[in-house]
């Protein structure tokens, strides 16, 4: 069958070894894509609050392997006082302003129509998880792990996956959190990094994002980078430029290579999801002045379900990140199973400004800021080779976002991978 996906919404059960089933889908999940602004309850809210932003992949496999950054950035502070952290054993988790993880939820089941999350430490509030979980045959097989950087950058280096990705096409995560050190992890200052890449006929998209928040510091200390070409970027310490940049190279006939734009360390870890098989492009687009519906298309036929990620600022330039640490990521499968969640915490207030957004309704999200909502987009008709999208307001500006589509069929049968 072809790939499906089903994309929706979990709260993390609050006391320990407390368990949530996510059931319905008319497939068995295999790998699962999670993220949270870290606002709890199941009706859309948005407004000054502080975060506790993560994203996270688990798969059917054995022990459910999974990887999971996890952020917290307090509001209404001076000065600035947040947090970051890593995590091997499951995909979800909070830390608490006191600077400790206060909750981690790890994939604990997979069923026939669904799954099942469990509770490895308590929750000290619950958080509303965003999922996509993807399934059916024509994905062939999904592994998760870690690389470090490389000595060098500008050179090609292999993740070995052990999967034909250069015969059966598929797709790429990379995230990260860039403190070294044994796993799990927990420091001061929020750096994070989430992307994604595909390669279709030796054309390779990718985007990424990456935000970032000093610890500690007034004025607040941060910022943001969002643009195509890269699937990964880390800030430095002080978070004020970028010193890793990844970008995606080409699929191998046992895994896929990156180069490094810039590097660092060879002590810094990335961690992927790699999918193979199944039909994968990027529509990269901006979001509009006005209110008027606009396309996001390119080359498939029957559009199943896709990941929205953008920066809520226009392109960036490479190694140029831009002021505020924003970031909305969205989830979709149909008109009705539409997922976002979006965080932003202002740079150079002497007291940190910090908002959330949860969207059970929406695709995208933007505040202005001060924390009130404004922009939101919505996937109102499915087109036959991509989604149309309103806007309710005119955004602030035309900002970047990268929408990665997976599909059944390609409508150019030239551009099909070679099996």
């Amino acid at each position: 069958m072809p790939i499906q996906g089903a994309a929706f919404a979990y709260l993390t059960p609050s006391p320990l070894n407390g368990t949530i089933t996510i059931s319905g889908f008319p497939f068995r999940p295999k790998p699962i894509l999670h993220a949270y602004s870290g606002r709890g309850g199941t009706v859309n809210a948005s407004g000054r609050a502080n975060h506790r932003r993560g994203f996270g992949f688990s798969i059917d496999d054995v022990g459910f392997p999974s990887y999971g950054i996890a952020a917290q950035s307090q509001d209404a502070q001076n000065p600035t006082n947040c947090d970051g952290g890593l995590r091997d054993d499951a995909p979800v988790s909070a830390i608490s302003t006191a600077g400790a993880y206060d909750g981690i939820c790890a994939l604990d089941a997979v069923n026939a129509d669904g799954f099942r999350m469990k509770s490895l430490q308590a929750f000290a509030s619950q958080i509303e998880v965003s999922h996509l979980a993807l399934g059916d045959t024509s994905i062939i097989s999904f592994k998760v792990g870690t690389f470090n950087e490389p000595a060098a950058a500008g050179t090609p280096t292999l993740v070995n996956t052990g999967q034909n990705l250069a015969a059966n096409g598929g797709a790429i995560f990379i995230l990260g959190e860039p403190s070294s050190g044994a796993i799990p992890t927990l420091v001061g200052d929020v750096r994070q990094s989430f992307g994604f890449g595909t390669v279709i006929k030796g054309i390779v998209k990718q985007a990424v994002w990456a935000g970032g928040s000093n610890n500690g510091v007034s004025p607040a200390q941060t910022l943001g980078y969002c643009r195509r070409g890269e699937i990964a970027a880390y800030f430095d310490t002080a978070v004020t430029g970028l010193n890793s940049r990844m970008a995606l190279d080409s699929y191998a006939s046992n895994g896929f290579n990156f180069f490094m734009n810039e590097i660092l360390s060879t002590t810094r870890r990335y961690q992927y999801l790699s999918i193979e098989g199944g039909i994968w492009d990027i529509v990269f687009f901006l979001t509009a002045l006005n209110t008027n519906p606009y396309n996001l298309t390119g080359l498939f036929q029957n559009p199943k379900a896709a990941v929205i990620l953008s920066g809520n600022a226009p392109e960036d330039a490479a190694d140029t990140p831009h002021d505020h640490d924003k970031c909305s990521i969205g989830f979709w499968d149909s008109l009705t199973n539409q997922e976002a969640a979006q965080v932003q915490a202002r740079d150079g207030g002497a007291t940190s400004v910090i908002s959330t957004v949860l969207r059970r309704d929406r695709i995208y999200a933007n505040c202005d800021s001060g924390g009130t909502l404004t922009a939101l987009l919505n996937a109102d008709s499915t087109l036959s080779d991509g989604i149309r999208v309103s806007q309710n307001v005119a955004d602030d500006a035309a900002n970047f976002g990268a929408a990665l589509f997976c599909a059944d069929n390609l409508k150019i049968p030239s551009l099909i991978p070679a099996m």
